[in-house]
């Protein structure tokens, strides 16, 4: 019976270690998330992002809105940014602010499809008639949350995407 007394001591110990290492490492990439940070433990690199609702944004929302109320389905990234020297959006990041939904099938390869159709609020939002907060907090590709800040579609449509303020002079610390 001691001798399980024993183990299970030896248990707590180790878990009260690993408890501390963990707040020690949480502590650590807190305070330096936002400038960015290697992690001691992956190497991953950690960084803040502030993604900005920008024109961009907005102008994929409005055309995908402006395409389901004229036949309410789900729509390709591709049928709605016609630009030949462009592929992709950040539109589809609009799904953070549940502004858009994207649908849950995959395709061929296993990558999801790209389609996309408005939500009730992202009908809203295009008609300007509710604001939502203009940054989504992402640290290594999850939301974080939002910024304090709200706006409505037409600030966004003011306001053209600034890669830089984006990257918050990451480009220049990894030269």
């Amino acid at each position: 019976m001691k001798k399980q007394h024993k183990k299970l001591h030896d248990f707590v110990e180790i878990t009260d270690s690993i408890k501390d290492a963990i707040g020690q490492l949480v502590e650590v990439i807190t305070d330096h998330f936002e400038q960015g940070i290697d992690c001691p433990c992956c190497g991953r690199y950690v960084k803040l992002y502030k993604r900005k609702l920008h024109n961009e944004m907005a102008t994929f929302l409005m055309q995908l809105v402006r395409q389901y109320k004229s036949e309410p389905r789900w729509y390709s990234t591709r049928e709605l940014v016609t630009s030949a020297r462009k592929a992709s959006t950040d539109g589809s990041y609009l799904v953070h602010w549940g502004l858009i939904e994207r649908k849950s099938s995959k395709n061929s390869s296993g990558a999801t499809c790209g389609m996309y159709r408005p939500t009730k609020l992202g009908i809203k939002f295009s008609q300007n008639k509710v604001s939502v907060p203009s940054h989504l907090h992402m640290i290594c590709g999850e939301v974080a949350g939002f910024g304090p800040d709200h706006i409505y579609i037409k600030d966004c449509l003011e306001s053209p995407f600034e890669f830089a303020q984006l990257m918050g002079g990451i480009m220049e610390s990894q030269k």
